[in-house]
């Protein structure tokens, strides 16, 4: 999936030819989107301004929240993209590996490649983390939600995959277990953004060993010790 938040608009066909309503509305979205993505990249996000959102979009102030109506949810729906993209890259990554890891190794990896981006976006992180888990939104789920939503999805896929890899037991109830891995990723990632551990090498250890406690008793076979190094 591409990193762009929002799709190419159409072109019009001729110069006479206005597009239609709501071809501009897109069109607005995008260039707001993609301005919000390159300020609150640049600056720390209590520091980013939703003047220069606009200046950058080439609207006008108030155009900046009829597109999202907060700053919050600008972040949110500006980031939506990279980490889509991240999210399906980890995956696709261990679905078509000629030789799997271990289940155990996929789970870090696809952990560590969003941690990794979240941490590098921490003071936007903590916002859309607000925005996701604190904030009721009256007109239904937003981008994150259903990112969120495509995550533990994506989970349940590399566990029923994993079976078919005699990963894990046949009886395993995936959509039970994919909530539990989900939860884990939910709790060390607001563990990271509190910053609740030294360091991050804490952190991922401790992630492991949850997580193969997690998976204790759903593999056929004894998991890797939890002591052990996670790969780089």
């Amino acid at each position: 999936m591409s990193e762009n938040p929002i799709p190419d608009p159409v072109p019009a066909s001729a110069p006479e030819l206005q597009p239609p309503r709501e071809t501009k509305r897109m069109q607005t979205r995008r260039r707001v989107l993609e301005a919000a993505l390159s300020v609150f990249q640049e600056t720390d996000f209590e520091s980013a301004g939703t003047a220069e959102i606009a200046r950058r979009a080439g609207v006008s102030h108030g155009t900046v929240f009829t597109v999202e109506p907060t700053k919050e949810r600008l972040a949110v729906a500006a980031f939506d993209g990279q980490l889509r993209a991240i999210g399906e890259a980890a995956f696709t990554a261990m679905l078509t590996a000629t030789e799997p890891l271990p289940l155990l190794e996929q789970l870090d990896y696809v952990f560590e490649k969003l941690y990794t981006f979240y941490s590098v976006h921490r003071g936007v992180s903590r916002a859309i983390m607000r925005e996701v888990l604190l904030t009721t939104r009256p007109d239904g789920p937003g981008d994150h939600d259903r990112l969120l939503k495509d995550f533990l999805d994506g989970l349940e896929f590399l566990l029923r995959v994993s079976i078919t890899r005699g990963m894990l037991l046949p009886k395993t109830d995936t959509t039970a277990l994919a909530g539990a891995i989900f939860g884990t990723y939910l709790l060390f990632l607001l563990a990271l953004l509190n910053q609740a551990f030294p360091d991050d090498a804490t952190r991922r250890q401790n992630c492991r060993q949850a997580l193969q406690a997690i998976l204790h008793g759903h593999s056929p076979a004894p998991l890797s010790e939890a002591g052990t190094a996670p790969p780089a």
